[in-house]
């Protein structure tokens, strides 16, 4: 699935591909890049849930129930009179109906929620609305809007669809870049009938196409930068909110409570409703945990499910510390151990078991995407340099990494990585985000054998060597 953000916040445009085993993202502050990431985490996340709802088919029904076609005067009429006819017009109004009451919907909630405090998340730089353009299997979905919500403006096939008329019950077929829907002359007599047979193949369509997607992806996850801050304070401020409910009738002014992105809700639920006992864990992924704390904190991370918080005990010590207590390189990092150990390792609870075996069956291992804000922080560069082998290492055992980073020892590392083999460049993708005149724009950076172009770090290493150079050589006039 193919996901390009455009005119979003500062982002004017970027394109994103959960095909990619490891997508780093690089480029100078203020760009845009975590709005694009935000953008791509909505859209993961509405087509995840709407491919797990059980009375998908019957919801999308019910919706378009009320449509009385073709009494509508905007609908494309289809004449009946012709033993084949063309109707791309027809279905792409159907489909265009079908997801924004599904995709756009989702997708709105979240916005609105993310960016509440704003008054408008359109690019200010280009003049132009945001857009987000889905590629799934059979359709392109383009979706536009701002704050107060989006809605499809279009959806595109590469597929013709035409309605053929025959004496008896067919089912519907492909015949090179023709999709056939056939109509039976016997039974649907009138335009109203026609309409209804292509409205049920494009529902069943529009459902293969979320299923489809949520047979690759298990689930989507996204780590925000400064990890530890969040998730401290979200869970003290989870705590100051018990303790008002309990005293509403001493509180004399209304309390505005701001409003929490998508995402950092997301990561502080998750993180705070581990639940060890239900685990399905996989020994591959518990190891990359285990070599995290042995190889970088040094010390163990535990989940304690009766207080819902992170503890910390450096090895051989007796010490139980609260993330709080910890070094900032510690509280960065426990909450990607307590990730990986308790959220990766489990089967999310929207994918039946049956179609989770099936799925561990054909693709090898269920894929999750893991989305990380600047995985560089806090670290000293030697740890940086392991962190990301052990990303690579995530990346192999079906987890979909997407990160940015400003790190060149990240970045570096990645490189040296695919030059070794341990990652193929044609399942690494790596973009410079950079600023245009129309705001940030995503370059795909070249990849092969020899690693990435580096077309972002240079330059500044190139200053200081220039700089140092400089200075030695004035120091040598001076003697």
């Amino acid at each position: 699935m193919k996901v390009v953000i455009e005119n979003y916040g500062p982002v004017h445009k970027f394109e994103f591909d959960t095909e990619s085993s490891f997508h780093l993202i690089v480029g100078t502050n203020n760009v845009g890049k975590s709005y694009a990431l935000s953008a791509f985490y909505s859209v993961l996340k509405a087509v995840h849930e709407l491919s797990s709802l059980r009375n998908f088919y019957i919801l999308l029904e019910d919706d378009l129930a009320a449509k009385e076609y073709p009494s509508d005067e905007d609908f494309p009429t289809i004449d009946m009179g012709k033993q084949e006819v063309k109707v791309n017009a027809s279905y792409r109004m159907i489909a265009k109906e079908l997801f924004d009451s599904t995709l756009g919907a989702y997708l709105s909630d979240a916005i609105k929620a993310s960016y509440s405090e704003l008054s408008s998340i359109s690019n200010r730089f280009s003049g132009e609305k945001a857009k987000i353009t889905v590629g799934l299997d059979f359709f392109s979905v383009i979706l536009e809007g701002d704050v107060d919500g989006f809605e499809v403006i279009d959806v595109q096939f590469s597929e013709d669809f035409y309605l053929r008329a025959v004496k008896q019950n067919r089912t519907t077929v492909a015949q090179e870049n023709k999709i056939i829907i056939y109509r039976n002359t016997k039974v649907e007599k009138t335009e109203k009938q026609a309409v209804n047979i292509l409205r049920q193949d494009c529902i069943h369509r529009v459902i293969k196409c979320y299923r489809d997607v949520s047979y690759r992806i298990n689930d989507v996850h996204y780590l925000p930068a400064s990890r530890s801050g969040l998730y401290l304070s979200l869970q003290a401020f989870g705590q100051i909110i018990a303790q008002l409910s309990q005293s509403r009738s001493l509180l004399s002014k209304k309390i505005e409570i701001p409003g929490i992105s998508q995402q950092l809700s997301d990561y502080f639920i998750k993180l705070s409703n581990i639940n060890t006992s239900n685990a399905k864990s996989s020994s591959e992924i518990e190891e990359v945990a285990k070599k995290i704390e042995r190889d970088v904190l040094k010390g163990t991370i535990e989940f304690d499910e009766n207080e819902k918080r992170l503890y910390y005990q450096p090895l051989n010590t007796d010490l139980r510390l609260d993330l709080a207590g910890t070094s900032s390189m510690v509280s960065e990092v426990a909450p990607i151990v307590a990730y990986i150990r308790h959220i990766l390792t489990q089967v999310s609870p929207a994918i039946p078991a049956r179609r989770f075996r099936n799925n561990l069956k054909k693709y090898g291992l269920f894929r999750q995407v893991l989305i990380i804000e600047e995985p560089e922080a806090h670290l000293h560069p030697e740890n940086q340099i392991k962190m990301t082998e052990i990303y690579a290492q995530l990346a192999g055992l079906g987890v979909s990494v997407v990160m940015t980073s400003h790190s060149n020892y990240v970045f570096n590392k990645l490189s040296n990585i695919m030059i070794k083999k341990e990652l193929l460049p044609q399942n690494v993708r790596c973009d410079l985000f950079a600023m245009t005149d129309k705001g940030g724009v995503g370059f795909r950076q070249e990849i092969d054998e020899y690693g990435i172009d580096d077309n972002n770090f240079i330059d500044a290493s190139q200053r200081l060597l220039e700089e140092k150079m400089d200075l030695i050589d004035s120091l040598d006039d001076d003697l």
